[in-house]
């Protein structure tokens, strides 16, 4: 983990009376249903008409996690091809991902591929990302479960199908991803500190 996130995790405001500071992007195609993930999340609220993300834009939430106040950015991101180049410019400031495709839509299952290949260019080595199927109430299913969990397998990958409308897994969904996040913070730190004790216990002796 680069220095630049890590000094973003660690950062403490007395305004905003938070411990820790994560800030997530929620990638997928235009109509998936991204906006109302974040929206059911951060307010507990369902609009229920598509409102389409222009560019990029992002809702906050506190929560408390492991004895921390967390405060999230969650990032709203435009699906559509011609804001893409804005999209992963937000890349490597990033904590973590969420990839949502509606599971009523194979094409927009099939695209997860082009947004993982996104991740890894554009984002750290290490980073977490949790696959979220949306829109489980509606009956016009395209992608299985099982695919979406085979898909999930194969690239190490929490996977949940979720529900805005219903308030199905969408707390569970970012959730799980925080902890994810926390996790992987705590053992980078782990791996530094190992590295710095083995590079004293390296030093060279001084000739007599």
């Amino acid at each position: 983990m680069s220095s630049e996130l890590r000094r973003d995790i660690d950062t403490k405001s007395t305004l905003d009376d938070f411990d820790i500071k994560l800030k997530i992007m929620v990638l997928g195609e235009s109509m998936v249903g991204k906006t109302s993930l974040i929206t059911r999340y951060t307010n507990d609220k369902f609009g229920g008409r598509y409102l389409c993300t222009v560019g990029i834009d992002f809702q906050k939430k506190k929560i408390e996690k492991n004895g921390k106040k967390v405060m999230l950015q969650i990032w709203d991101t435009a699906g559509q091809e011609r804001f893409r180049n804005v999209t992963k410019n937000y890349f490597h400031t990033s904590q973590g991902f969420v990839l949502a495709y509606d599971i009523n839509n194979k094409e927009s299952f099939e695209k997860v591929q082009f947004w993982i290949e996104e991740i890894k260019s554009n984002a750290e080595e290490k980073i977490k990302c949790i696959l979220v199927g949306t829109k489980c109430d509606l009956d016009k299913r395209e992608v299985s479960e099982e695919e979406g969990q085979k898909l999930g397998e194969e690239y190490g990958y929490q996977f949940l199908e979720t529900s805005a409308k219903e308030n199905i897994n969408i707390n569970e969904a970012f959730e799980t991803l925080v902890s994810e996040i926390m996790n992987n913070f705590k053992e980078n730190r782990r791996e530094s500190l190992t590295l710095s004790t083995n590079k004293i216990g390296k030093k060279k002796k001084k000739c007599c």
